[in-house]
């Protein structure tokens, strides 16, 4: 089995493995909160941008300090990453959901812990500096 059997997927071949995978409950319950929290992290950037200092903390594994410091214009990472990392596991999950649905739902559930991650952390860094 291959996940890259037909790499010129457009964007009504991953809205109909969206909706396929949509059908399973446990797999759109995990789908609603990916997609919610991307939303609401994204959200929570953009609303607090402007109150940003232009340097704030990111760099946790760093010692104390001035090391853990970088450029406001990193945090766009965090929702990237989870953007990127729900776009794979949503397609993958959306190859194997006829064959593997335990594997298409854990790959859903996944992503959604990734946002909620990325949610978490960007909600708490904005917190810090405001």
């Amino acid at each position: 089995m291959s996940f890259f059997s037909n790499t010129g997927a457009g964007f009504g071949e991953v809205k109909l493995q969206i909706d396929t995978l949509a059908a399973d409950p446990a797999a759109k319950i995990g789908l609603r909160i990916a997609f919610l929290a991307l939303g609401v992290e994204f959200l929570v950037l953009a609303l607090s941008w402007s109150r940003l200092p232009p340097e704030v903390p990111l760099w946790y594994s760093r010692p104390y300090g001035e090391s853990q410091l970088t450029g406001a214009w990193w945090l766009w990472l965090l929702p990237g990453v989870g953007l990127f990392i729900n776009l794979v596991s949503i397609r993958w999950a959306g190859v194997v959901v006829a064959t593997e649905k335990l594997l298409a739902q854990i790959l859903v559930w996944v992503g959604a812990m990734t946002a909620v991650m990325g949610l978490a952390a960007v909600s708490k860094i904005v917190a810090l500096m405001l």
